[in-house]
């Protein structure tokens, strides 16, 4: 399953972007040929979104509370192939839906209430 900053999700949908060099072009008028700088290393944001099930109303707005407690953190991610992603910046997140649900099977059949939650992340890694 995946997680993020140790929370388990059932559901995530979305690539993380590793970070890299982020090159500088630049030109001069009647200068021929083009100028690359490497002005830093580090990833742009990107989304992802996960499903998350719940035993009851109760741990689903503590785990909004909690949720909401990453913003600004550096973070571990397991992704949904299973490949863990250290240092990854959580800028936001924002609950899509909250709701109970009436029963389910598999993962769901033991829980009454579900969360999807759309997360704004950004890679801080140094290299990999």
């Amino acid at each position: 399953m995946a997680s993020i900053g140790g929370y388990t999700v059932m559901q995530m949908t979305g690539e993380i972007q590793p970070s890299g060099y982020i090159i500088e072009h630049k030109t001069r008028p009647g200068v021929a040929g083009v100028e690359a700088m490497v002005v830093g290393y580090w990833g742009k944001p990107f989304t992802i979104e996960t499903m998350t099930a719940f035993a009851s109303a109760n741990l689903l707005s503590v785990a909004r509370l909690l949720y909401n407690a990453l913003r600004g953190s550096n973070v571990t991610v397991v992704d949904s192939l299973g490949t863990t992603w250290y240092n990854i910046l959580v800028d936001d997140m924002e609950v899509l839906d909250a709701r109970a649900h009436g029963g389910g099977v598999g993962n769901m059949a033991s829980t009454s209430h579900y969360m999807r939650v759309r997360w704004t992340l950004r890679s801080a890694a140094t290299s990999y």
